[in-house]
Order: C-alpha cells, then structure tokens, then sequence
C-alpha cells in the first residue's frame, strides 16, 4: 500500500529530529543524483586513482561536495563522514555517513551506482537511503523509466519509490515457510565475460538454512545476475 511521504515516525517512538533529516536524506540522495547523471556515460570523463587503486571522478567530489553542503545548512551541528572527503566533527548526536557514488566501477561502465546515505544517532544506525539514478522504476520493463529510491528507517519500516514520485510502497523480505525453498544469492566480482570471481564475504547458506534452491550471482558491479550452476544445499 503506498502512502505519501509525510510518514510520521513519532508514531513509531522515533525522536522528532529524526522527521526532518529523513526528508533531507531523501530530497538530497535525488538532488546527488542528478548531479552524477551529467557525468554518465560520459567518454571524456577522468578518472583518477586513489591510494588504495579505487577510482575516482569529479562526479564522486561533486556528489560528495552538494550532499555536504546540503546537510551543513540544515543541520551544522551534525557530523558527517564521507568517502571522499573525510571527517567533519559535530556536537550533537547526529552523524552523517555518505558514500556519494556508491559502485563507481558500475558507474563509469554505464551500469548500475547509488548514492548511498546513513545516518547514526548515538551510536546506532537510525536511518539508511539508498538513490539509484539509472536502475529501472519496474523490473520487467528495463528500457522505461528509470531511478529509484530506498529508505529504511529504525523502527518505521522500508519503503521504495520512484526517485520523481513521492508516493513510498512498503517494502520486505519474503515470507518462506519452507527453508528450502529459500532465494540464496552470492555476491561475485565480475572479471572477465563470463567469469566470475566469488567475493571474500560471500558465503554459503549455514547448514540449518538446507536451501535447496539455485543460489542467484549477483555482480557487483550491479552488471548482472544469473543462476549459479551449482545448487546449494546442506542436509544439516
């Protein structure tokens, strides 16, 4: 059931400065999105290494750079964390982690990226907003509209929309009665056309899951997803 975006989380216990920073995040997660889309595609754009040899573009600092700003002139004393730009200090209990392209690698080869937002309030993780420019509104029409929003909040849920539309559809995990029946998906590292390398923190089911079912490869450069050619099952 979709509802509008005026959610009151003080129906959920939630603080009331929680409100106004959800409806930042959201308004702010669009606005880096738009700002990394003229840089999409873009076969002029220059793409730098950092120390660790991840790369890095001007749409990354640009991202980075307005969601700072943003969140500075409504809040000033919130901290923010941001992969390209470090540490802020703040004095209240609010701090901002911004990752302003996340999956640069899916960025620059014209595929999937997010701009990614969290906020911790006393420690704890209160709020997470997920801005996907290029990934499709509707899965089964891959070549219509696109961008995509995703928020969760403590205690009030997650939701999706359309990144232009403000009507937010609740989101969940599916219910399985059956274990076995259960979806298990693997993140991997795509090398090469075909070949997949399993990533370090990709695991298979604990033998109490007994998923039966074909694990799902997800790229993750968000290129793709396929069927895994081995089953994963554990009679344990």
């Amino acid at each position: 059931m979709a509802h509008s975006g005026n959610y009151n989380l003080a129906d959920n216990d939630e603080p009331e400065d929680l409100l106004p920073r959800w409806e930042l995040a959201r308004t702010i997660a669009r606005e880096a999105g738009q700002a990394t889309l003229q840089y999409f595609r873009r076969p002029d754009l220059q793409i730098e290494r950092k120390a660790d040899e991840s790369p890095v573009t001007v749409a990354d600092r640009q991202a980075e750079r307005l969601l700072r700003e943003r969140i500075s002139a409504a809040f000033p004393d919130d901290a923010i964390l941001g992969e390209e730009m470090g540490a802020t200090d703040g004095s209240s209990p609010y701090r901002w982690v911004v990752d302003p392209i996340d999956g640069t690698k899916g960025f620059l080869r014209g595929h999937q990226y997010a701009i990614a937002l969290g906020l911790i309030a006393d420690g704890q993780v209160v709020l997470g907003v997920l801005g996907c420019p290029n990934l499709p509104v509707t899965a089964t029409e891959p070549e219509g509209q696109r961008g995509r929003l995703f928020v969760a909040v403590q205690g009030g849920g997650a939701f999706t929309r359309p990144i232009e539309d403000a009507a937010e559809t609740p989101i969940a995990v599916a219910t399985v009665d059956n274990p076995a029946q259960a979806t298990f998906t693997e993140s991997v590292e795509s090398a090469t056309p075909g070949r997949f390398i399993p990533l370090p923190f990709s695991r298979t089911p604990p033998p109490t899951a007994r998923v039966q079912t074909t694990s799902s490869r997800i790229s993750s450069t968000a290129s793709s997803i396929r069927p895994s050619t081995k089953r994963i099952w554990s009679p344990g």
